[in-house]
């Protein structure tokens, strides 16, 4: 059963990593592959449940996921976050140096 809490807070990061999505875009190489049939549904029930918007969203996520344990570094959602909010912060200073930026509320109006 989810609750109220985790589903806040699946939006907060699924809002989150659709921001710094949209800052990397320009930054980001584009990875093309083929799965089969049987795996594509799995991912699409994944989707769902966990409220993914793009197959791209998805993938990137587990290809952190799986290299965080290969690294044998696991790292909590706090600490993903926080590093998340320094290169976020990082990026802004670089390209928005100077210039005013609108708050979070009226960025998430649009």
């Amino acid at each position: 059963m989810t609750s109220v809490l985790d589903t806040q807070k699946n939006s907060f990061y699924n809002i989150y990593i659709d921001s710094i999505y949209n800052l990397y875009m320009q930054l980001m190489a584009i990875v093309n592959f083929a799965i089969p049939k049987t795996l594509e549904r799995r991912v699409g029930e994944v989707m769902k449940k966990k409220g993914f918007s793009t197959k791209a969203e998805f993938f990137r996520v587990a290809a952190m996921q799986f290299i965080d344990r290969v690294e044998h570094a696991p790292i909590n959602e706090d600490a993903r976050a926080a590093t998340l909010t320094r290169l976020l912060e990082k990026e802004i200073i670089l390209r928005y140096r100077g210039k005013k930026i609108p708050s979070v509320r009226q960025q998430l109006a649009q």
